[in-house]
């Protein structure tokens, strides 16, 4: 069996290029880590709005322009003989020219993951519902970065200790659940975020030219890391310069299996090209798009979208960061007990199968209070690592209830105790690891969570079920001394 190559934990996400962006600027001489004490930003385009967030500096938010769903707008800038794109739809395309398109975002410095994610949301929701939601990914950022750890009632979430939270970024799709599950931001929940990973270090080849093409026909724009370097061509036409290192999150909108090949400064195999939208305004590349070669091999993507359809979340373990099962049993089984009243619409749940060979078969069961009558059986398949939210046959009217959750095949994704990575400033490291001097704090009662070992409900909080669990990837420097509550979202209408 392969082993378990990606999931949405913060803690594992640490491994993956979601940082990459967090770097010195090769258009500014500060580095992206220094503090920012101006209380305004002063910017060339003039449709750029601001917002003055928590830690009481400006950055430059949605939206910088219009959505461009022109083509001719997009490469106003290319010389008249230049490659036009998209002309035979069996080669090409591109869900601009479709009419759906997201405003070209400003990341200014870090954050490249939770831009490009705000992006695919936006646009996958207006192709399935005729509309925009404008997600500012600012917002976003605050809602995760609200964690005090000197206060002992400090709500649950991520705190720094240097720089700012946009060059720390959302942590992937962990970040995003966990700001966009349970409260609505305009009316908008999240409805799914999935994650899929290919991984070189085992053999693992890159997702195939056609399985991408899919993904973008299927799902709409697509989160996709590439490098930040990119070059401007002799005809006006931007590329993607080099095989660099993946260190930067665009959103993957069309394709052309005619672009020329000799339009890259590294010339690839053959025609043929991935168009991306960055985040950093506009003023970059063609009106903030430029190409990719086919020959850059894609090997990781997320896919989102939101939904409108509650009013609210109630979780346990809000902050996904492990992936546990049981040792020596064919299904895991956790649960959690609410104390919510309302009428309970859906439940959102992380699929986390083992491998990609097999997908993960979970039952969610609901019953009354605390393990009494069952209410309902729900049941859902997953070949795909991601958050997804499952609707009941027939809403329920609740007070106090318990979920159990089964998961066979796979894991149950899970908080876990409070932690804290140390180091001198925040870069990539040599490893691939992101670090930095970033902590969450969580708090994890007695009586809420358990799981199901040997014929008894185990508490998370007991010591006993530490030696119980096998776990997912954890990153280097951080200790496991709790297993928090299993990450439930129970929805309400």
């Amino acid at each position: 069996m392969k082993k378990k190559i990606m999931s949405l934990i913060l803690i594992s996400s640490f491994s993956m290029c979601v940082f990459g962006c967090s770097k010195t600027d090769p258009e500014s001489s500060e580095l992206l880590t220094s503090q920012v004490d101006e209380t305004n930003i002063s910017v060339s385009d003039e449709t750029i709005q601001t917002t003055i967030k928590s830690n009481d500096w400006t950055m430059p938010t949605v939206p910088l322009s219009d959505p461009i769903t022109d083509v001719s707008e997009m490469f106003s800038e290319a010389s008249e003989n230049a490659f036009v794109p998209f002309q035979d739809p069996e080669r090409s395309f591109c869900w601009n020219q479709e009419g759906f398109a997201g405003p070209v975002l400003y990341q200014s410095t870090g954050s490249c993951d939770i831009y490009a994610g705000v992006t695919v949301l936006d646009v996958n929701y207006q192709i399935e519902n005729g509309e925009l939601p404008y997600i500012d990914p600012l917002d976003v950022l605050d809602r995760i970065y609200i964690a005090d750890p000197d206060d002992p009632n400090s709500p649950e979430g991520l705190y720094i200790k240097i720089g700012n939270f946009n060059d720390y970024g959302a942590h992937e799709a962990a970040g995003t659940v966990f700001a966009l599950s349970t409260e609505p931001y305009d009316g908008y929940l999240l409805k799914d975020y999935n994650v899929r990973y290919r991984n070189k270090a085992i053999g693992e080849q890159s997702f195939s030219i056609d399985e991408v093409k899919e993904l973008v026909k299927e799902n709409g724009p697509i989160e996709v890391d590439f490098t930040w370097d990119y070059d401007k061509s002799a005809n006006g036409i931007y590329t993607q310069s080099t095989s660099l290192p993946r260190d930067h999150w665009v959103a993957l909108v069309g394709w052309d299996d005619d672009f020329p090949a000799d339009y890259f400064q590294s010339v690839p195999s053959s025609n043929g090209a991935w168009l991306i939208q960055n985040s950093r305004s506009t003023s970059w590349g063609n009106n903030g798009y430029a190409w990719v070669s086919y020959d850059y091999g894609i090997d990781s993507i997320i896919t989102g979208n939101l939904t409108n359809d509650y009013s609210y979340g109630v979780a346990t373990g809000k902050i996904p960061a492990i992936d546990v099962r049981t040792k020596d049993a064919d299904e895991t089984i956790a649960a959690s007990i609410f104390n919510n009243p309302g009428e309970l619409k859906a439940l959102g749940i992380i699929a986390s199968p083992r491998s990609n060979d097999t997908p993960v078969e979970l039952t969610i069961e609901i019953y009354d209070g605390q393990f009494g009558e069952l209410l309902t059986t729900l049941t859902y398949e997953s070949d795909i690592t991601g958050y997804h939210v499952i609707e009941l046959d027939e809403p329920l009217n609740v007070t106090e209830f318990t979920v159990v959750e089964k998961a066979k095949n796979g894991f149950i994704t899970t908080e876990a105790n409070s932690f804290y990575i140390e180091a001198q400033d925040f870069r990539m490291s040599e490893s691939g690891y992101a670090v930095g001097k970033l902590g969450s704090v969580v708090h994890t009662d007695p009586g809420v969570s358990f799981f199901y070992i040997d014929g008894e409900w185990i508490d998370v909080t007991s010591e006993q079920l530490l030696s119980e669990l096998i776990y997912g990837d954890i990153a280097p420097g951080v200790e496991i001394t709790c297993i928090g509550e299993p990450t439930i979202v129970a929805l309400f209408g």
